[in-house]
């Protein structure tokens, strides 16, 4: 349920944790809000992350270390600091955004306070700022050879733009261009 009073809610998390205090912002979110202390590697992208601008971010690790944990907290760090915005997920197969991405995302959901949780509606595929969906908003898209325009359209003029791609390099080349 959302309450007149999300909207000063996502203002002061703007202004604790997001792009007007830079590179800390992001790790602070993950350290106060989702009470985690990441890894040095999670750190490191964090902070990256907290330098705005057109920054890509590519992590290459075994099985298991917390990829999954790490996109799913910069999507909420995302959807919870910066507005307008727009989030598109993606990975090669629908067994690993179902499977894993979604549900990790989902996970972390259950860790915010209630009320930032008051502020969204959380759906199978889909997650929006309940009280205007069209300018704040996370999507989960399959990326298939066959349908390379599955993340084409997801712009924010005025705003902010977060591509994610879990298992990136199954995810074919025309995706990304």
């Amino acid at each position: 349920m959302t309450t007149a009073a999300a909207p000063n809610v996502l203002l002061q998390f703007m202004d604790l944790y997001g792009p007007p205090v830079g590179r800390e912002g992001p790790l602070r979110f993950v350290r106060e809000v989702l009470g985690v202390v990441p890894d040095d590697w999670q750190e490191a992208a964090l902070r990256k992350f907290g330098e705005g601008g057109h920054v890509q971010i590519s992590v290459e690790s075994c099985h298991g270390p917390g990829k999954s944990a790490l996109m799913a907290w910069l999507g909420w760090i995302q959807a919870c600091t910066r507005f307008p915005q727009k989030t598109a997920a993606t990975a090669p197969a629908s067994g690993q955004m179902d499977d894993v991405l979604i549900p990790e995302v989902k996970k972390w959901y259950r860790k915010l306070p209630q009320a930032l949780r008051d502020c969204f509606d959380v759906k199978s595929d889909w997650i929006v700022l309940a009280a205007n969906p069209d300018e704040s908003f996370v999507t989960f898209r399959t990326a298939k050879p066959e349908q390379p325009e599955a993340l084409a359209g997801i712009h924010c003029d005025d705003g902010w733009v977060l591509l994610l791609a879990d298992e990136g390099s199954g995810v074919p080349e025309p995706i990304y261009e």
